[in-house]
């Protein structure tokens, strides 16, 4: 979660032991987390000295948003076509708990209960590959200049769109495309540090 929210900083070197006494944790666990971190292509190993976080480019965050649209845009309008009510108490309160978190500027929580309401979301329409692959471009994704964001509330106007998807695919209202095309492409911008606030 440190990477995401950006308290380990990309570029930067940090050693296994100095990682694990902030955690409060043996260096075992903290080696094997980070095995996995660089399987998943977000630290690099430094042999013998420690691990930085991988950096993304411009580029490589394009790439990964071209690919959330092509899979999430048209799986959110198969869900919108379906009769998922009882479904929806559950995504409203993920969807909630976005704008909650982004109020408290609880940069964990909010990014938790997000990646989970896309999530589940997504797993309604029954395709468990394409909620895996969405999941792993979720996770290879750097929210740069987040906290900064959250103080200015365009972090809050990009938890309130969520809410604004649930309206249009409970309604079965073919616009939950549409809606959750711009999210994403919202998303981009926060990524990128550089987002304007959007209605």
């Amino acid at each position: 979660m440190w990477i995401t929210t950006g308290e380990l900083v990309q570029g930067t070197l940090y050693t296994v032991g100095e990682l694990a006494a902030q955690l409060g944790t043996s260096q075992t666990p903290v080696r094997e987390a980070l095995i996995q971190l660089a399987n998943e292509g977000l630290v690099d190993v430094v042999r013998n000295r420690g691990f930085r976080v991988s950096e993304i480019a411009d580029e490589d965050l394009d790439e990964i948003v071209s690919c959330r649209l092509l899979l999430e845009v048209p799986l959110v309008a198969q869900v919108a076509s379906m009769d998922v009510t009882g479904s929806i108490a559950d995504l409203r309160r993920l969807a909630d708990e976005t704008v909650a978190a982004a109020e408290r500027k609880d940069m964990e929580t909010f990014l938790t209960a997000d990646r989970e309401f896309h999530l589940a979301l997504l797993r309604l329409a029954g395709n468990r590959r394409v909620v895996d692959i969405v999941a792993r471009l979720r996770d290879q994704t750097r929210l740069y200049g987040i906290r900064s964001l959250a103080e200015e509330d365009n972090l809050l106007a990009s938890a309130n769109e969520h809410g604004k998807i649930l309206d249009a695919v409970e309604a079965g209202d073919a616009s939950a495309s549409d809606l959750m095309e711009r999210h994403i492409r919202h998303a981009r911008g926060i990524w990128a540090g550089r987002v304007e606030a959007q209605g």
